[in-house]
């Protein structure tokens, strides 16, 4: 009796460590994943008042329910038009970039996957 309590939980006990292993990754890794490459790069230190912003992805995105949004130091929020660009970048042009730390805020809709935000920090000197 003891053997075959000893073999259920054995089994009990993979079976929890088989589901926590194939459980999804964190949402944040997902973020960073759909990201290929970006200007700024984050935690980028700039040293000009005007930047062209793009952020490439790994897949077209809907620009119709994507944007961009630049926190500002003072914590204004400013939102940025976009720019013409590849159906795969989304690209906004930010100018009179004064001292201090930015927070690029991005949220995209890559074509037929759900909605995803993120966020780029970045400093002018």
């Amino acid at each position: 009796m003891s053997r075959l309590l000893s073999r259920a939980a054995a089994a009990m006990l993979s079976a929890v460590l088989l589901v926590g292993t194939c459980a999804p990754a964190p949402a944040a890794s997902k973020q960073a994943s759909i990201i290929v490459e970006s200007t700024p790069a984050p935690k980028a230190q700039l040293t000009v008042t005007e930047i062209v912003i793009d952020i490439h992805f790994t897949t077209k995105v809907d620009r119709s329910h994507s944007n961009l949004k630049l926190i500002l130091p003072n914590d204004r929020v400013h939102d940025l038009v976009l720019l013409s660009s590849a159906p795969d970048h989304l690209s906004a042009r930010a100018s009179e970039l004064t001292s201090g730390d930015y927070i690029l805020k991005w949220q995209a809709l890559p074509v037929g996957k759900k909605l995803v935000k993120g966020e780029i920090p970045f400093s002018v000197k």
